[in-house]
């Protein structure tokens, strides 16, 4: 009941059946991604409290998911045979091939069915190498880099907010003129600060006397204080 053509016609059928099965989990995670991505902008919209950390954390461990369940998944033999007698012409040549191997059959009846079986092989592998794998990820792609630069944009807006309220509240104190004065604060003229610098004058009118004054009480009584100040008078 040995045959080489069947297996390996039955591994080139897991192959494609796994790729296919990737492309799948490729498809619902891109749009597993876009569909989460648009969420959270809407309830960002709405509230301003989404984090950018764990919605991208969620999208990575969804991708995880989705990657690590196609991977794991392998098509077994059954699967694989039943697959290529649906699509390859097997004619359940195939599956009946896979029984009578896993019975142990070695009659003349095994014998004609793994010869049929094998010279159908050679044309399925035919088949299946002009089969392609249309997955569909273009549009799915385009949607969730769609979906991601909005997101991107939404964040960096909200977050440019809190800063720009900063940079507006120090203005004022940061980019104040220290030569400006308050606008109740009259302005000081020519002839004020000239009538200010001028020194005060008696109540008569005249100037004060310029000349020196003794210090204290104590200089009265002190001979040579009182010779000085009648030399100098």
């Amino acid at each position: 009941m040995g045959s080489a053509e069947i297996p390996s016609l039955l591994l080139a059928v897991r192959r494609h059946l796994w790729r296919q099965r990737a492309g799948d989990a490729v498809r619902v995670a891109l749009w597993s991604t876009a569909a989460l991505l648009l969420a959270a902008v809407a309830l960002h919209l709405a509230t301003r409290r989404v984090p950018a950390q764990p919605v991208w954390g969620l999208a990575a461990l969804l991708w995880l998911l989705m990657l690590g369940r196609a991977a794991l998944r392998m098509p077994s033999p059954a699967e694989c045979a039943l697959w290529a007698d649906r699509h390859l012409q097997g004619q359940s040549a195939f599956s009946t091939w896979l029984e009578a191997r896993n019975a142990a059959r070695s009659d003349a009846a095994g014998r004609r069915l793994t010869a049929w079986a094998s010279a159908q092989a050679v044309q399925s592998r035919r088949l299946l190498a002009q089969r392609q794998i249309s997955m569909h990820l273009v549009r799915p792609l385009l949607v969730m880099l769609v979906s991601a630069a909005l997101a991107v944009l939404v964040q960096s807006l909200w977050h440019a907010e809190p800063a720009r309220a900063l940079a507006d509240a120090a203005s004022p104190a940061a980019g104040a003129d220290p030569s400006r004065q308050p606008a109740d604060t009259p302005a000081i003229g020519p002839a004020q600060a000239d009538a200010s610098a001028a020194p005060p004058r008696r109540a008569d009118g005249g100037l004060p006397d310029a000349r020196p004054r003794p210090a204290d009480a104590a200089d009265a009584f002190n001979p040579l204080a009182v010779a000085r100040t009648a030399s100098d008078g």
